[in-house]
């Protein structure tokens, strides 16, 4: 797909009316919540900005998880294709 330069400069005319249309006519909407108690802030205990670095909770969980056994998974699946045979 080529455009022509009278093409793109169409285009950028048509956009730059649309654009101040939309600004004229156009509405903004500001949020100004008030407080409430299903803020998290209101649970007892919770504190912010208290939690690990990314890398040393990803390190922590690792440790957590049990690691795999792929010997044992190779031999269920092996007992399971004699089993079905």
């Amino acid at each position: 797909l080529r455009i022509t330069a009278d093409e793109m400069s169409e285009l950028q005319s048509t956009l730059g009316v649309r654009r101040s249309q939309v600004e004229r006519c156009g509405e903004t909407w500001e949020s100004q919540p008030e407080e409430s108690a299903a803020d998290a802030k209101s649970i007892p205990g919770v504190k912010f900005g208290s939690a690990p670095h990314v890398a040393d909770w990803l390190r922590q969980k690792t440790l957590q998880m049990p690691e795999e056994d792929i010997t044992r998974d190779e031999l269920t699946e092996a007992l399971l294709k004699v089993l079905e045979a």
